[in-house]
Parts: C-alpha cells; sequence; structure tokens
C-alpha cells in the first residue's frame, strides 16, 4: 500500500503539472510603437535657403552677372560675333524667390554700340534644382535645373543656353555686402 501510494501521489503531481501547465496562456508581446510627430522627413537647408535665410536675419546681398553671347544676330558689324553683358544690384526677397532689379551693359565690343538696360532677374527653387528667369526689353530667357554652389567668398551659379544661331552663358555670383539704410 506504500508502493501504491507513493506512485498515486507521484502520478497526481505529474498530472496536475501538466494540467496546470496547459492552462497558462502565453500572451504575446506587442512592440511598442514611437510617435515621433514628424510625418516626413525633414530637409537639410541647402545653398539658397542659406541666401534667403540671411537676408531674413538683415545680412545684405548683391548679385553680379556677367554674361557672353556668341553669335549675335541682331547687328550690322559682327566681326567677332560676340556680346558680353555686365552688371550688379542688390538682391532682395519676394515671397520664396530672390529678385534683382538692376541696368546691365548689353553689346558689341569691337563697336562701341553698348546699351544700358533695365534687366530683372529672378531665381526660385523647384523640385529638380533652381530655375532662373532673367527679362529686359531685348530678351528673356528661362532655364531650368540650375545650382548654386557655395564657395568661400560667396555663392555662384553658372547657366547657359542654345537658341538657334546663338548661344548664351551666363555667370552669376551673390556675396555679402555692407546694409545701407
Amino acid at each position: 500500500m506504500k508502493n501504491s501510494a507513493h506512485l498515486f501521489l507521484i502520478a497526481f503531481v505529474y498530472l496536475t503539472t501538466f494540467a496546470s501547465h496547459g492552462q497558462i496562456t502565453k500572451t504575446k508581446v506587442k512592440s511598442p510603437s514611437l510617435n515621433t510627430g514628424v510625418s516626413s522627413p525633414v530637409g537639410l537647408p541647402d545653398t539658397f535657403d542659406e541666401v534667403i535665410n540671411g537676408l531674413k536675419t538683415g545680412q545684405c546681398f548683391n548679385i553680379a552677372l556677367t554674361s557672353l553671347q556668341l553669335n549675335p544676330t541682331s547687328t550690322a558689324k559682327k566681326d567677332y560675333k560676340v556680346e558680353t553683358r555686365h552688371g550688379a544690384g542688390a538682391l532682395k526677397i519676394d515671397g520664396k524667390n530672390l529678385v534683382a532689379t538692376f541696368n546691365i551693359e548689353a553689346g558689341l565690343n569691337e563697336n562701341g554700340s553698348r546699351r544700358v538696360l533695365s534687366t530683372t532677374l529672378k531665381l526660385r527653387k523647384s523640385s529638380s534644382g533652381l530655375v532662373m528667369d532673367i527679362r529686359n526689353s531685348q530678351y528673356y530667357h528661362l532655364i531650368y535645373e540650375l545650382t548654386l554652389v557655395k564657395k568661400k567668398n560667396g555663392y555662384y551659379l553658372i547657366a547657359e543656353r542654345d537658341e538657334n544661331s546663338m548661344t548664351v552663358a551666363f555667370t552669376l555670383s551673390i556675396f555679402k555686402t555692407t546694409c545701407l539704410i
């Protein structure tokens, strides 16, 4: 009877262990979800944004333009087929655009027929880079996919355009200047 009591006790402990283990359910643990409050990645400011922020914080910038046109078609004397333009003016903010209105000298070097043209230059940001819109009474150009490059002494932009029998190349320089009241 002692043996059967031991066997019965061992069997009882063995069965209760398996029965109680079968009733314990393991709940799945959910990994916590983090809500940072940011719906899309934040982009770092580029060189265009640096100039905009500089103007907003009270810094002053000027812009200088030089351009070269090869094969001009609108003049009688065109021995070298080269027309140059240059000018400079103050840079301002217009909404999200950079705008400058200044006079440029344009004309052929070999015959001295230089003219002064009041020119408006607008730079704006697009998804594929910068867009330059330059207009005056003689011509206008709209050039896409440009990049403003930061150098030690300022910001530079180079653009070119081919049309029919001419090529125009622009070099723009944006630099800090003293603010005049």
